[in-house]
């Protein structure tokens, strides 16, 4: 994100991206997809980078699989 700064907004982009990093956010999964969602619209609305916005959606990806694991986790 660092690399890409510049665009209107990216400040905020970053904000929130370290919000969503945080022990509080990390530990309980289910407060992450609101702040990715939030991050991926700052970012489009910032016209980010295609990079920056691909990075995110990598992110939507991993997030979900991760989320996938706990239920059937716990499930079990």
């Amino acid at each position: 994100m660092v690399d890409h700064a510049g665009f209107p907004g990216w400040e905020r982009v970053l904000f929130h991206i370290d919000e969503a990093m945080s022990w509080e956010t990390v530990r309980y999964l289910e407060r992450s997809e609101p702040l990715r969602l939030l991050i991926r619209n700052l970012a489009a609305q910032g016209e980010a980078p295609a990079e920056v916005l691909e990075a995110i959606e990598e992110i939507a990806e991993i997030l979900q699989e991760g989320q996938s694991d706990v239920k059937r986790v716990k499930s079990l």
